[in-house]
């Protein structure tokens, strides 16, 4: 939406060092108690924090002496990341500028700020208020930020960008330590650039599938399709299908590569030769092609918002293009208003082409009020529409 405004954002991404093990039991236990925990419960959650201990194992594969740990969540259980997440969530009453503009994932930490060029000094200013803030915090919890890992960029539309590039634009600065502005950052294993062309990301996944492809022609060659096709659906898939809703603005070319990794792990499974066709081989494997599995990832993220009204920061955005229809009482067939995009980033962003593909939808599909049942129909249909 910033480059929809004629702005530009400024994010940063912020890295915590080791922070799931240095999370103090005292704190755990006093977020808890702010949120209104009994006596008995933290009881309970002391018990289960307390008389921990761990050791570690050489190269030399000799275990250490056992030492009780008095800080750290424990991992490999799910209550683990819910004791990080209500202590990280107390961050938020410290914020004065980024509050509503900070996203957080388990311990990733991200702030951003939209603003037009000429305000971009006092907008810098204001982000390095409240990083001072979550420094402060993230001291008072025991936690430690760590400045290397830390990333910093400007986003915006080509002609925006080519004017920062003119300017002295302050630094954010974590702690002393001033982070520069990249051209590229890593968010959760998506690799976003400063225009939002996906060149670099698509790239990354290019050589990731190459890379296993190579070593299985070589060390899986000799095996029957069916293993050939568990293990790339395992090893493969996952690389072209994570995030495909983020990147479904991708140009013809860079869609045109990813199906070609598809169209070459196909060849690997069935032994095929580069000039024969793919298309039968692509529905004995029951796989939709790169541009249709966006659209069945587009259209069941869709039913779920509609059906759920989750994500709020969704939901609030499908609005019947009836306005009588009252959020609560909204039918699932309904269409839904399609904003008029200025610039051709929000034209294929997911608001824009979510709401367009959905009121594509059959109303016998839309209708559909079961997760499980949708998802089936929208598949059926995807594989009908494939080309022979």
């Amino acid at each position: 939406m910033g480059i929809e405004r004629g702005f530009v954002t400024v994010l940063v991404l912020f890295d915590f060092s080791k922070a799931f093990d240095s999370l103090s039991h005292s704190v755990i236990l006093t977020c808890l108690r702010d949120l209104g925990f009994g006596d008995t419960a933290l009881r309970w959650m002391r018990s289960f924090l307390s008389d921990r201990s761990q050791s570690i194992v050489g190269l030399d594969g000799q275990a250490s002496q056992l030492e009780y740990t008095t800080s750290g969540v424990p991992q490999g259980i799910s209550l683990g990341p819910i004791l990080f997440i209500i202590v990280i969530n107390t961050l938020f009453s410290r914020l004065h500028y980024c509050r509503d503009t900070t996203i957080i994932f388990a311990d990733d930490t991200q702030f951003y700020l939209s603003t037009p060029i000429s305000r971009i000094g006092e907008t810098v200013g204001r982000l390095n208020s409240d990083i001072a803030r979550l420094v402060g915090w993230s001291h008072d919890f025991g936690l430690t930020l760590n400045t290397r890992k830390t990333q910093a960029i400007i986003i915006g539309s080509a002609q925006n960008l080519a004017t920062i590039r003119t300017l002295t634009v302050p630094h954010d600065i974590v702690g002393s330590e001033r982070i520069p502005y990249s051209n590229q950052v890593k968010d959760l294993g998506i690799i976003i650039s400063c225009d939002l062309s996906w060149n670099r990301h698509v790239n990354s996944i290019s050589s990731k599938v190459h890379n296993i492809l190579y070593r299985l022609k070589f060390r899986g060659s000799f095996l029957p399709p069916s293993i050939k096709l568990q293990i790339v659906n395992s090893l493969v898939i996952p690389h072209l299908d994570y995030a495909s809703l983020v990147i479904a603005d991708l140009s013809g070319y860079l869609n045109t590569k990813l199906q070609r990794l598809q169209n070459s792990a196909l060849r690997f499974i069935y032994r095929l030769r580069r000039d024969e066709r793919l298309t039968p081989f692509r529905r004995k494997a029951n796989w939709l092609s790169i541009l249709s599995r966006r659209h069945y990832f587009l259209g069941s993220l869709t039913h779920q918002i509609i059906t759920t009204n989750q994500p709020l920061y969704l939901s609030f955005k499908f609005i019947p293009i009836d306005n009588s229809l009252r959020r609560s009482s909204r039918i699932h067939s309904s269409n839904f208003t399609l904003p008029t995009p200025r610039t051709n980033i929000f034209a294929r962003s997911f608001w824009i082409t979510a709401i367009q593909y959905w009121n594509s939808l059959p109303r016998s599909m839309q209708n559909l009020s079961s997760a499980s049942s949708f998802r089936s129909h929208l598949l059926a249909s995807l594989l009908a529409a494939e080309p022979l």
